[in-house]
């Protein structure tokens, strides 16, 4: 089985602009922290960033001399950018798996990755983890996952979903809540065969919602993975201060 790594980035992100380059954990962007676990998953064939953002491509050419930089159209999402660059070039079209790594997620282990089933059955796989604490529970920018009891995706929210009657239930049930992990694999014969599903609108501005929408099969899989992605210039310090607090 032949694997593709896709990064899509865009930097004109309205609620923080230059995103990718300018969030820095441990002085190092969020974009170079993705790059380098991308690079240690043992099953990846090749790697690539995809991008219409020169400062992108420079940074990524001058850091990684073995990651190619694909220019796409801007998409109207990351996996729907990821899923050009599979098109740009033909031989693209030869990896059996697409999987997609989000940007603003810098600190997943690829230690776990490297531990995710590739012969999933569905269409899709895409990640999920246990909450950390009930502020990021809370969160309006954390992804929560409703699932059937053999873990596909039925619908994302925002929202703390299934809503507890009181806040003291949502702490003492946070275990019960499925955190989305923007990692997403896309088997070959759904990237082939599934053309419009990039087209079907989002729900809450979540993409994989489409996916569920347009009749896809999402399988779920569980990782450890106590951090958070970056939402805000505010997200950049809380995330530095509990890598370092949970390093120690």
């Amino acid at each position: 089985m032949k694997c593709l790594g896709v990064i899509p980035v865009r930097l004109e992100s309205s609620r923080y602009l230059n995103k990718a380059l300018e969030a820095k954990i441990m002085l190092k962007p969020i974009l170079g922290w993705v790059i380098e676990y991308a690079q240690r998953i043992n099953f990846l064939d090749k790697l690539i960033v995809a991008t219409n953002d020169n400062a992108v491509k420079y940074y990524v050419l001058k850091n990684y001399k073995d990651v190619e930089v694909v220019s796409t159209t801007r998409g109207n999402s990351g996996t729907h950018r990821a899923y050009l660059a599979y098109n740009y070039k033909r031989f693209y079209k030869k990896y059996d798996r697409m999987i997609t790594f989000p940007v603003d997620e810098p600190l997943v282990s690829y230690n776990e990755i490297n531990k995710l089933d590739l012969n999933f059955k569905g269409d899709i796989s895409t990640l999920y983890t246990n909450f950390f604490n009930r502020e990021d529970l809370t969160s309006k920018s954390s992804c929560k996952i409703v699932s059937t009891i053999d873990n596909y995706m039925l619908y994302s929210s925002r929202a703390v979903i299934p809503s507890p009657p009181s806040e003291s239930d949502s702490l003492l049930q946070i275990l019960i809540y499925k955190k989305h992990v923007g990692v997403f694999i896309f088997k070959k014969k759904f990237l082939v065969n599934n053309k419009g599903c990039w087209a079907i609108s989002e729900n809450e501005s979540l993409e994989q919602n489409k996916f569920v929408l347009g009749g896809a099969k999402v399988k779920l899989q569980g990782i450890n993975h106590p951090y958070f992605g970056v939402d805000n210039k505010e997200d950049v310090k809380k995330l530095e201060d509990r890598y370092v607090k949970l390093m120690v």
